[in-house]
């Protein structure tokens, strides 16, 4: 219904405004360490190039957090902001996906967007997961229908973010 789009847009609006407002935790700075020593070519998994905090993720991770060192310093505005806007934007899409996924519906929208959690680790943490787990979502949604080369792609994306959604890939091949 046009009413659950309106919420969830609504919600949306609202996770910006948080992420505006606040700076975050500590890992933002972190990811923004990371951002720096990636695109500088520094060894990110020596503790010198990061500070202090070696850095253990996939690819995908650090092309994520570059982008948005690199878009906020192209904008001029501040890292803490821009970082936690593909987790926003990830949980509208999880949100979307879910509206259109048989048993799911808009009872299941509403209540991720709605979740706390979900507020917490977008607008707050601004937290790279978001990203990974709506395309890992996007992905099972297209196996569905059956979307392979672009589920595949989007698994792909999930995994280089975080790779433990690498095994969705061993299980789509088991149950189909």
């Amino acid at each position: 219904s046009h009413l659950v789009l309106l919420i969830l847009a609504g919600v949306t609006l609202i996770k910006v405004v948080v992420a505006a407002q606040c700076v975050g935790t500590h890992e933002i700075h972190q990811m923004q360490v990371q951002a720096q020593a990636y695109l500088s070519g520094a060894d990110i998994l020596d503790r010198a190039s990061t500070k202090g905090n070696p850095s253990f993720f996939p690819l995908g991770h650090y092309d994520l957090v570059a982008g948005c060192w690199l878009l906020a310093q192209i904008l001029g505005i501040p890292f803490s902001f821009v970082i936690k806007l593909p987790a926003i934007l990830a949980d509208l899409v999880v949100g979307l996906v879910l509206i259109a996924t048989p048993g799911g519906g808009h009872r299941a929208a509403l209540l991720y967007m709605l979740n706390p959690v979900t507020l917490l680790l977008s607008a707050y943490h601004g937290q790279p997961h978001t990203v990974a787990v709506a395309a890992a979502l996007c992905s099972l949604w297209l196996v569905g229908r059956p979307r392979w080369g672009w589920a595949g792609a989007l698994l792909g994306v999930a995994a280089s973010i975080r790779q433990h959604y690498a095994a969705l890939g061993v299980g789509v091949q088991y149950f189909n």
